[in-house]
């Protein structure tokens, strides 16, 4: 079957939590307790596992942390009914698709991206979602906050377009 038609099979609807990442005492990823805490918010009925997004910390993680973390949820994920969907949002178009490929690779159920913070224009913005949109079959939440905090975030028409071109956005 498709990713989407997959991600479908395994859900959509519910409680999606975003998780926090959790970090030692001298600041490293405490990637052990990153696979436990999904396990935990599978065992206590969430129906998705999000990470990385802000809540997560995502400012503060190298993009080795941010691979590491998604294969860390990725075998994890795997040992629950949990529909895992992995942040691949980046600074520009060709970050994002670094992290599109390695979550496509993963076999992740979903994406989430936020628009580019590099991200002059709403022209950059559809530049970016679409190049996403051609990279994955899995379905992709657009996150409309984040990005260039100095242009508003991508417009109801925008998503509308993009949906229209691209189903699984």
């Amino acid at each position: 079957p498709s990713a989407a038609a997959t991600a479908a099979a395994k859900g959509m609807r519910g409680v999606f939590m975003i998780l926090a990442t959790p970090f030692t005492e001298s600041g490293e990823v405490a990637w052990e307790d990153l696979a436990r805490e999904a396990t935990f918010i599978d065992r206590c009925g969430g129906h998705g596992l999000v990470w990385p997004q802000n809540a997560s910390a995502l400012p503060s993680l190298t993009a080795e942390e941010r691979m590491k973390g998604m294969e860390v949820l990725a075998k994890t994920a795997r040992n629950t009914r949990a529909t895992l969907v992995l942040g691949v949002q980046g600074k520009t178009t060709s970050e994002m698709l670094e992290f599109a490929r390695h979550a496509n690779a993963l076999g992740t159920d979903a994406m989430i991206a936020m628009p580019p913070s590099e991200g002059k224009s709403e022209a950059d913005y559809r530049d970016y979602f679409i190049a996403l949109g051609k990279a994955t079959t899995r379905p992709v939440i657009i996150q409309t906050t984040g990005g260039n905090r100095s242009i508003p975030p991508p417009s109801t028409d925008l998503i509308i377009s993009l949906a229209r071109d691209y189903p699984h956005l």
